[in-house]
């Protein structure tokens, strides 16, 4: 069960949090990567505008990992990832200044998948250590991955709007790990600008920097998963809904005819007797 409302004081940006939750939609299991809401039982949340300086934050019967100062990895240290153990079992791999990788088991499903959030650091030469540190996890990855979301790089010539024009030199480190990694986009919908600077007409930058990247292997066993970008709000990135299987309840299939179907012998005869039955 998630609240509706956030629980964070100060408009602390959203990329500062990325959960694991049941989504509130019919019990289907969704991940949450932003500051839309919470856990209902978290008792005492974000104190602080800045989640290095946070004093305490505890979750009643919850697991949570963080990358922040209060490890001493680094003290803008900006992720958190926060379960519900009811729902996931999550085995913390790797924390490192940039991403915190997982290994998750969905315990409905009974499936297991990697998880590595991310959160890249400003500077491209900052990012290097990143990149490594994807392509070392791809080579011991064996099943589902997923990647995400924040990168602080774009992966596309239209991925900005405002700001400066995007060259092939600042795509091509992301572009390199996602060929040596072997993933792609997962499906998007949503919002396509996921974060802005906030600035007034004249100066604001719409940019692409959030995305969540997955393997062959993901594409298998969730066809239909797609991540939903919603919109920023308070914040200026906007929250990332990923959700693993497509809500087909209360939607009725669409009607289909191929048109070979007629080149059928016994075509005219099926149709016949089709039309002629009492329904």
């Amino acid at each position: 069960m998630v609240t509706k409302t956030p629980v964070v004081e100060n408009s602390i940006p959203r990329r500062f949090l990325t959960k694991l939750l049941r989504n509130e939609n019919g019990g289907r299991r969704s991940f949450t990567s932003g500051g839309v809401s919470f856990m209902e039982n978290l008792s005492n949340y974000l104190q602080k505008s800045r989640l290095g300086l946070i004093e305490h934050c505890t979750v009643d019967k919850g697991g949570t990992s963080n990358n922040t100062s209060d490890n001493g990895l680094h003290k803008g240290g900006r992720i958190w990832v926060i379960w519900d153990p009811r729902l996931f079992e999550v085995d913390i791999l790797d924390v490192s200044v940039q991403c915190i990788h997982t290994l998750v088991t969905d315990k409905a499903r009974k499936t297991k998948f990697w998880f590595t959030v991310v959160y890249g650091l400003n500077k491209a030469a900052e990012r290097e250590p990143l990149w490594n540190r994807l392509r070392h996890f791809y080579t011991a990855v064996n099943s589902p991955w997923l990647v995400g979301d924040d990168f602080n790089i774009v992966l596309a010539s239209n991925d900005r709007i405002g700001g400066a024009p995007i060259t092939n030199a600042e795509m091509r480190p992301l572009l390199q790990v996602v060929q040596d990694c072997e993933l792609a986009d997962l499906g998007a919908r949503g919002a396509f600008f996921t974060w802005t600077n906030k600035h007034e007409v004249g100066t604001k930058i719409y940019s692409r920097i959030d995305r969540m990247l997955v393997n062959d292997e993901w594409t298998i066993n969730f066809p239909t998963s797609y991540v939903h970008f919603l919109p920023e709000g308070m914040f200026d990135h906007c929250p990332a809904l990923v959700k693993f299987e497509e809500e087909a309840y209360g939607r009725r299939a669409p009607f289909k005819y191929f048109n070979m179907w007629s080149l059928a012998l016994e075509y005219d005869s099926i149709i016949r007797n089709g039309w002629q039955r009492k329904v």
